[in-house]
């Protein structure tokens, strides 16, 4: 961790965490439901130019160094033991990209389906989002995934607004691994914290 600085303790995280998965290992899991066959592509960036990387537990990230660590929950490398880390700009208290990491043997296609299915009723329980859309996800560089996008209804800086997300799941290296991004509404694309979604990377050796 490179001249990243950590926030205070009153950090609010977004709704979207990878959510029960930790019951969900390799193999064992039953299909849930097919994902729309429109795949989500994503094509990974080697360089973030002005950000710096951000590594735990075997996976990296390229964060914007305007960005902050908001909160860090280190986990370890048994199955249900999760790493949590999200990022935002100074003074937000809600997350620009939340990076979520869970060791899971066998960890296949099923598994980031079944955590997308999981975020979607998470949203739809909390009441907080709409226009969601979940897809099979195409990231050649990394491997087997989902994506999920959806409009968020939720409290930035004490403000009701209205906000974006995206989020990338992908199962790699005994691995289901989570990144989200999420800006103001119409930023998404071409943002930085979709750019630093891109610098996702698998560290095997590092585990």
């Amino acid at each position: 961790m490179l001249g990243l600085r950590k926030l205070g303790a009153a950090a609010l995280l977004a709704v979207l965490a990878l959510a029960g998965c930790s019951s969900a290992e390799g193999t064992d899991v039953e299909p849930t439901q097919a994902l729309p066959d429109k795949p989500v592509k994503i094509d990974s960036l080697k360089e973030l130019s002005g950000a710096t990387k951000y590594a735990t537990n075997g996976v990296s990230l390229q964060i914007p160094d305007q960005m902050e660590i908001l909160n860090e929950e280190i986990g370890g490398t048994e199955p249900g033991d999760v790493t949590q880390v999200s990022f935002a700009l100074p003074g937000a208290d809600r997350a620009s990209i939340i990076l979520t990491i869970e060791p899971m043997p066998s960890a296949d296609e099923k598994n980031a389906e079944f955590s997308a299915l999981a975020m979607e009723n998470t949203i739809n329980i909390n009441g907080v989002g709409s226009e969601i859309e979940k897809s099979v996800l195409d990231w050649p560089d990394l491997g087997p995934g989902a994506a999920l996008s959806a409009n968020l209804q939720v409290e930035f800086n004490g403000v009701e607004t209205e906000r974006e997300t995206f989020t990338a799941i992908v199962a790699v290296e005994d691995l289901l691994v989570s990144v989200s991004a999420e800006t103001e509404m119409g930023e998404l694309e071409g943002s930085d914290a979709m750019q630093a979604l891109r610098t996702l990377r698998i560290e095997p050796d590092a585990l």
